[in-house]
């Protein structure tokens, strides 16, 4: 089938028409856009900053690593709501494919790891922060899309009120 297979996951996961050399969609090593759009606007600036020089002065070199930091908070709210997304996407594709209710998306966290070239349990890990900071702390995600708070601060406050009730999360969230 052309699939690399691992006992535990679906073959679905493995695989993707972009990145089959034979399909017509396929846009090289890696990629997994089906269409020209945003991953090729993603794709452009990553090329923008492998290629910008080093700062001429101090103030300048200092203005880019907060832009850039600002940029990086900018991203991982991105692919927080992204990780979300796919994980609502697996789980209607596994429904539709009579996959049993419990087991419904019950590899996206794996799926999401190899996108992010990441072990399947930090793939888990990242789901489950993205659920939390996406669903239940809309100020902490704002803030993360914004780029007043770093994808570390976020994390962090998802793990440390992780234990609240859904009134206790949202009032936390609300107050930090």
């Amino acid at each position: 089938s052309g699939c690399v297979s691992a006992s535990a996951y679906p073959c679905h996961m493995f695989t993707h028409p972009a990145n089959d050399p034979d399909h017509p969609e396929y846009r090289g090593p890696g990629s997994w856009a089906r269409t020209p759009g945003i991953t090729t606007d993603i794709d452009r600036w990553c090329q923008t900053l492998r290629d910008l020089e080093p700062a001429d002065d101090a103030w300048e070199a200092q203005t880019r690593i907060r832009a850039l930091e600002e940029l990086t908070s900018a991203a991982a709210a991105a692919q927080a709501r992204e990780a979300v997304a796919f994980h609502q996407h697996r789980q209607r594709e596994d429904a539709a494919n009579d996959v049993p209710k419990r087991e419904q998306g019950k590899y996206a966290g794996n799926e999401i790891a190899l996108a992010k070239r990441v072990s399947p349990s930090t793939g888990r890990k990242f789901l489950s922060t993205s659920k939390a900071v996406v669903n239940d702390l809309p100020r902490t995600f704002e803030a993360l899309a914004s780029g007043s708070i770093s994808e570390a601060k976020a994390r962090i406050i998802a793990d440390e009120t992780a234990w609240l009730t859904p009134e206790e999360r949202e009032f936390v969230d609300e107050e930090l």
